[in-house]
């Protein structure tokens, strides 16, 4: 499932113009040592989540009981991914997402992608 979200994801954002550099994860340890481990960096404000977030808060907050735990998986397989990526990564918040000009070099995200 993960290589067919990350070939739709490529695919969609490309038709769009802000391509992704997506890669597909595919998770080598047990899922509940894996979402578990998000805790500490939750507490410590280093994973931030929104309110309009709020199935994957509520399957956090109610892990491992949650009817589906997909969101807490993802999150932990994005985290990890940020944590242990050695590109630079910047993270825009939403509500710069307006004023962000992708044509702009100092605001191209993807340049490095493309050097």
């Amino acid at each position: 499932f993960q290589e067919f979200l990350k070939d739709e994801l490529v695919k969609r954002s490309a038709q769009r113009g802000i391509p992704v550099p997506a890669t597909a994860t595919k998770p080598n340890t047990d899922k509940m040592l894996r979402i578990e481990s998000l805790q500490p960096h939750m507490v410590n404000g280093l994973i931030l989540l929104h309110s309009s977030q709020a199935t994957l808060i509520s399957q956090l907050r109610h892990f491992p009981k949650a009817d589906h735990d997909d969101g807490p998986d993802a999150l932990e397989m994005l985290w990890r991914n940020a944590v242990g990526s050695s590109a630079a990564i910047e993270w825009i918040g939403l509500d710069q997402l307006d004023t962000f000009d992708v044509e702009d070099e100092d605001d191209d995200l993807y340049s490095f992608w493309r050097d």
